[in-house]
């Protein structure tokens, strides 16, 4: 994989190079408040580390490594710090958390109450899970591959169950964006299908539905 970098003053792209740790798959990344950008590449043989990009010079710093690999969304929190929900390298994922912490590293950020990602019937793959997102009020939210939600209480660095999606319905490896009025608009989908393939359309089986949280 290579890096490069747009300027939207421009409207060019500068090329950084080589990425430091080769390929990139499915992988989370994250602008800081100094300006770089934490990443998980995932697929390279630097799989569980993640890494600061410093734009200003190009170059990289190895981190400290995340606990398993996972399609996991990863939510800013207010005071710069990076939170997640573990894969624990496993085909049902994990019910711990974590923190990037700028400075420290990832630190332990408490238990959820129920396990937010959808095993996948082909085993050796980790589930999938939803996309996550700070909440007006500073909380964060995850949704759940399996249809579960779980939320972040920030004040007490504690976890609390969210409300199920309706209709049985799942949010795995799904999009959702956070509209200027503070409520999220999710994409949903009936459970995953039976498909060993984690890539085929048949994954994402109709119905789709939209629904507002």
């Amino acid at each position: 994989s290579c890096v490069e970098i747009y300027d939207p003053v421009a409207n060019s792209w500068a090329d950084f190079g080589p990425a430091y740790f080769g390929g990139i798959a499915d992988g989370e990344s994250v602008l800081l408040n100094n300006g770089q950008i934490l990443m998980n590449p995932q697929a390279s043989s630097y799989g569980i580390d993640t890494f600061l990009f410093n734009p200003a010079t190009g170059g990289y710093t190895e981190t400290t490594p995340i606990n398993g690999l996972g399609e996991s969304s990863w939510v800013k929190l207010a005071d710069d710090s990076i939170l997640t929900v573990d894969s624990d390298d496993s085909s049902y994922g994990a019910l711990t958390a974590e923190r990037y912490v700028p400075g420290t590293g990832w630190v332990s950020a408490g238990t959820l109450p129920v396990s937010i990602w959808a095993a996948l019937p082909n085993g050796g793959i980790v589930g999938e899970t939803g996309p996550g997102f700070l909440l007006p009020n500073g909380n964060a939210i995850f949704f759940g591959g399996n249809g579960k939600t779980a939320i972040y209480q920030t004040a007490s660095g504690t976890w609390i169950q969210g409300p199920d999606i309706p209709g049985s319905q799942v949010s795995a490896d799904a999009p959702g964006a956070m509209m200027p009025n503070g409520k999220i608009l999710l994409c949903v989908s009936s459970a995953l299908s039976d498909n060993p393939n984690p890539n085929s359309p048949s994954d994402w089986p109709s119905p789709i539905s939209f629904y507002e949280y």
